[in-house]
């Protein structure tokens, strides 16, 4: 009777196993996009770059310390007096840096330091080079916004909890403390001033899948209710204009009727001057762009400045 309920118990959990390392499987999935998106261009492997190593940030925060690795990610000190400091990356769900820790310590296991003891260098800013992408303080977005330097004289800030262009602002724009918000407000040649850009995104939670440069222009990927939409940005025709390429796709659109697409591009320029809007496809309406389905899976939208 005993050895009848070992084999009808082997099977459940034979399952109950799978589903562990299912689990195990999609957390580090996640946890590699979330580093790639949010970590990877200031930690290497297994040596100092900008930030300290993976290895080192494993032999400080094994799996047992966790729960400091949360709390260090969240509001970061610093550590080593030459090096930047790192942001707090309180866009993150505790979750989400959950993941990354266990990333971390997944594919550094068994890796060693390519130096005993991480040596910090002074830092010294890499040169410059355009286009760029670099993470920073700035007013009048959310601390997950993205900052696209186009050339020497013109940035963005491109935001990615609403997956959508903030507004424009010359390259070494002084900005300042929040407490000094109308010095701030002066710095801003450009500003889109709704939360939603595509009337399917708004007041929609979404999911931003990270960047990648393509030919040397970034391209930024997300999810949101239901659509994938891919953003290049790019400098326009001239000195003093900014291209955005879209391609925007449903999922799972089978069987389903296709819907209307709006780019809702209001926005407010310095100086009261309104800025020139030129997209390739579609309808603009007092600065919406009216796209069908079909049109909305590539198409641009050029933004030339007073």
């Amino acid at each position: 009777m005993k050895l009848k309920n070992k084999k009808a118990t082997k099977p459940a959990l034979l399952l109950f196993i799978a589903g562990l390392f299912s689990h195990s499987s999609y957390a580090i999935d996640k946890g590699k996009l979330a580093f790639a998106a949010n970590c990877k261009a200031c930690h290497a492997l297994d040596k100092f770059s900008t930030g300290p190593s993976l290895v080192y940030i494993r032999d400080q925060y094994p799996a047992q310390k966790q729960a400091e690795f949360l709390a260090w990610v969240k509001a970061p000190g610093k550590k080593n007096p030459d090096t930047i400091q790192m942001p707090p990356m309180g866009h993150l769900s505790e979750l989400t840096i959950n993941q990354i820790h266990e990333y971390i310590l997944l594919v550094s296991q068994h890796v060693v330091e390519q130096q005993n003891k991480p040596k910090f260098a002074p830092y010294k800013p890499p040169a410059k080079t355009y286009p760029s992408v670099t993470r920073g303080y700035l007013p009048f977005t959310n601390p997950a916004s993205i900052i696209v330097h186009l050339t020497p004289k013109l940035s963005l800030a491109w935001d990615s909890n609403l997956g959508k262009l903030r507004y424009a602002f010359p390259t070494f724009a002084p900005f300042y403390g929040e407490k000094k918000r109308e010095q701030n407000k002066q710095q801003i040649i450009y500003s889109e001033t709704k939360d939603s850009g595509f009337n399917f995104a708004h007041g929609q939670a979404v999911d931003f899948l990270g960047y990648q440069f393509i030919k040397g222009t970034p391209e930024f990927s997300y999810q949101v209710n239901g659509y994938h939409v891919k953003e290049k940005v790019r400098l326009g025709s001239t000195q003093n204009s900014f291209t955005r390429e879209y391609q925007v796709t449903r999922l799972n659109s089978a069987h389903t009727q296709a819907q209307s697409i709006t780019l809702d591009l209001s926005h407010t320029s310095k100086d009261s001057k309104s800025s020139q809007i030129i997209h390739s496809d579609g309808r603009l309406s007092n600065n919406v762009l009216h796209l069908t389905e079909q049109q909305a899976r590539r198409f641009s939208v050029e933004v030339v400045l007073p």
